[in-house]
């Protein structure tokens, strides 16, 4: 059931061309107006939004950590990029990695404070960028820490107290 206001992407295989039909007979009527999943299973859960920022614009990719995920692959929880983004910051899975590229990622509950999530970039030569973590969304813990490994310079900056900036 999809709310008012919300919406949803379909990706098909790319060598399959076609279109996707939605017709009035799929239509089902619900009296539940909430704009939230009632799941559950999903009572405990927390976000990493990680912002990466230009002169002109901001990208972000987000991390929720929830209760019955997996480190790999979870359908309707995970959610990848347009084909056709070229900036901007993703993860890939953590188990299972096909080069996939999330926006969104959903891994178990109890995974936040032990887990490496692998986080790439794309961005023109030149351009200073600045890593930083949504504040404003995030909710772990107080005590958990968000660190950034750089394996190009070799460096590790924790989140938590300062944004990474940097060239590419």
């Amino acid at each position: 059931l999809i709310s008012p206001g919300k919406g949803i992407f379909v990706k098909t295989i790319a060598s399959t061309p076609g279109t996707v039909t939605f017709t009035p007979a799929m239509r089902k009527i619900s009296s539940d107006g909430t704009l939230v999943s009632k799941s559950a299973n999903n009572n405990e859960k927390a976000l990493v939004k990680i912002n990466l920022t230009t002169a002109t614009k901001t990208f972000a990719t987000e991390i929720y950590f929830v209760q019955n995920q997996t480190r790999g692959l979870d359908v309707g929880y995970d959610a990848g990029a347009f084909a056709g983004s070229t900036d901007g910051i993703y993860t890939n899975l953590v188990e299972a990695n096909t080069g996939e590229k999330l926006l969104i990622q959903a891994l178990p509950y109890e995974d936040f404070n032990n887990v490496v999530v692998p986080v790439a970039i794309n961005s023109g030569a030149g351009v200073e960028l600045t890593i930083s973590l949504d504040t404003e969304s995030l909710s772990l813990p107080s005590n958990t820490y968000v660190h950034l490994r750089d394996n190009m310079l070799n460096t590790t900056t924790l989140l938590n107290d300062t944004d990474y900036v940097f060239t590419s």
